[in-house]
């Protein structure tokens, strides 16, 4: 197994005074939320993500640029920095629905463990990690 990760994990002040055991718990319990990239969806992703008032209430350029989105066929890259993730987010205002569920389609929450790589961790892995070394 790759433990530079978890190594990493551990050594942050979070874990300071916890047992091997309950590091391995609070790894496999709490979550992270992260960007994936790239990150494809389709067109029934995106529709669906939008709130129908809050497209009706966009200006005929706005809605046209969401249309243009929605042809761009199926995989469409909402990734952090994409143009089509630029553009939707752009179309609808900072404080709308839509724009908060249409930059959610790009983010993940996982458990720690997931996060690196582990479906979950126990506290032999994480006493392994302690001892681990790129060397």
């Amino acid at each position: 197994m790759d433990y530079a990760g978890l190594k990493a994990e551990i050594a942050k002040p979070a874990y300071v005074g916890m047992t091997d055991a309950q590091i391995a718990a609070a790894i496999n319990t709490n979550t992270v939320t992260t960007q994936i990239s790239p990150l494809r969806v389709n067109g029934a992703d995106i529709y669906n993500a939008i709130v129908p008032s809050e497209f009706a209430a966009l200006s005929t350029a706005q809605q046209q640029i969401v249309r243009d989105v929605f042809g761009l066929g199926e995989g469409i890259d909402v990734s952090l920095g994409s143009n089509a993730r630029l553009a939707l987010a752009n179309a609808f205002g900072a404080a709308t629905t839509s724009r908060a569920n249409l930059l959610a389609l790009a983010t993940v929450t996982q458990t720690i463990a997931k996060s690196l790589g582990f479906s979950s961790i126990n506290d032999q892995e994480v006493l392994a990690a302690r001892k681990w070394s790129a060397t």
